[in-house]
């Protein structure tokens, strides 16, 4: 699957066995972009681990973002699937560019749109870089701090939920 230079597996299920995503995490290299491969059903859509998390079943990192982007295409388009991969660009990799930043996380979204597949749809952030500033996102690591700030509210919100 990947015939560059630049890419390199950092985990394959066959080879690692089945490693928790903190594990996989674990694994990561900071300023390269990933593209995590998932287990789908027969459907194409993800299978489940017993704690709510996708199955890994790969992850392949590259400091080329065109390649990671190559990569997570072709598994969308060989499976007819967008939940066969998700990518994952480096927030480190952009600097202080939101712009370009922003427009990595939208790759998903813009590439729902060019390959619909039924019932799938992803969402994209607003790139108008005055909504970020009014919310004191100025960088790509401001943007990551404060979706995950996002996410840790809403988890804590599911679990009040009960």
């Amino acid at each position: 699957m990947t015939n560059s230079t630049t890419a390199r597996v950092i985990f394959d299920a066959h080879n690692d066995g089945d490693l928790d995503i903190d594990a996989i995490a674990q694994r990561f290299t900071p300023g390269l972009h990933r593209v995590i491969f998932n287990q789908l059903d027969e459907s194409g859509a993800h299978v489940w681990n017993w704690d709510g998390s996708a199955v890994v079943c790969k992850v392949i990192e590259t400091s080329d973002f065109s390649e990671a982007q190559r990569l997570h295409r072709e598994a969308v388009i060989a499976s007819d699937s967008h939940a066969a991969a998700k990518l994952s660009p480096a927030v480190e990799a952009f600097g202080d560019d939101l712009a370009a930043y922003l427009r990595a996380v939208n790759t998903e979204a813009r590439l729902s749109e060019e390959l619909p597949r039924h019932g799938t749809w992803i969402g994209a952030l607003t790139e108008e870089l005055d909504h970020w500033v009014e919310m004191g996102v100025k960088t790509p690591a401001d943007l990551d701090a404060y979706l995950h700030g996002c996410f840790e509210r809403e988890m804590r919100k599911e679990m009040m939920a009960g």
